[in-house]
């Protein structure tokens, strides 16, 4: 994976905020209940899932990448960074 594909990925937060789905391209990997991948050219209504081991792999590992900078980068609640010191 390049940093470039990271950079355009969309990552999809479920109603909890926790992370449910990573796209990248035309590739869309949910990851709650269960892992399952779309290709959503071929099906946007993502009614079949396909089986592509790399492309999981690689869309899987986003989403590790994605929620470990949003661990490392999180402020304490109602922290604005520096803002509520004005």
């Amino acid at each position: 994976m390049s940093r470039d594909e990271y950079y355009r990925a969309f990552f999809y937060h479920g109603a909890e905020g926790q992370l449910a789905a990573v796209r990248a391209g035309k590739w869309k990997l949910v990851l709650s209940p269960s892992q399952q991948l779309f290709d959503l050219e071929q099906d946007p209504a993502e009614a079949r899932p396909m089986r592509d081991r790399d492309v999981s792999r690689k869309l899987l590992g986003m989403a590790i990448l994605f929620q470990d900078e949003v661990r490392r980068d999180r402020r304490p609640l109602g922290d604005l960074g520096g803002m509520n010191s004005r």
